[in-house]
């Protein structure tokens, strides 16, 4: 309950299961992840006499890699991301609207953040083995970008006008998916 302990002083609990079912998620969650290398070596030990040494190889780094980016993405959730999400969620609030914060509710949102920036923080893995299959290479990558006039540039410029030249352009591509309230 770290993040929204800063933010707010109390949770709330609306069903009588919802303390049992918040403590079962947050116990299950962490076990997943306590349990995650015994899980992964008996995969391992089970899988690994099937294949042959290259791809032994191969798949140990993957492997290490993978499990790295997506714990770095959840910690990065956790620590930067959902504070500052919750700080900007809960001050939306007004002397009308006022939060009252169901710890049902809470732990979704959260358990659902950490687990897409961990997902999130995993594709330049993915993109790699797709590469590696042949599934996707340098130049079809680069052709959807143009396609979508994706501009990528280094940091350390103030890119903002850029941003707002491109403003019309993408929110005419998402016209279909988003709906404009101002103009």
């Amino acid at each position: 309950l770290q993040p929204i302990e800063s933010q707010i002083n109390q949770v709330y609990f609306f069903s009588p299961a919802d303390a049992f079912v918040v403590k079962f998620k947050a116990a299950f969650l962490f076990g997943l992840i306590v349990a995650s290398p015994g899980v992964i070596s008996q995969l391992w030990l089970f899988l690994s006499p099937a294949l042959h040494t290259r791809e032994k190889r191969a798949l140990i780094p993957l492997v290490v890699a993978t499990s790295f980016l997506f714990l770095s993405g959840v910690f990065f959730c956790f620590y930067l991301v959902m504070p500052y999400t919750l700080q900007f969620l809960i001050g939306m609030q007004t002397d009308f609207l006022k939060p009252i914060i169901s710890i049902k509710n809470y732990i979704d949102l959260l358990f659902g953040m950490l687990i897409a920036f961990g997902f999130c923080f995993t594709l330049p893995i993915f993109v790699m083995v797709l590469a590696f299959w042949d599934v996707l290479n340098s130049r079809t990558l680069n052709g959807w970008l143009k396609e979508k006039n994706v501009v990528l540039r280094g940091a350390g410029t103030d890119e903002s006008p850029h941003c707002y030249k491109r403003l019309p352009q993408v929110l005419d591509f998402h016209k279909n998916t988003i709906r404009i309230l101002h103009t």
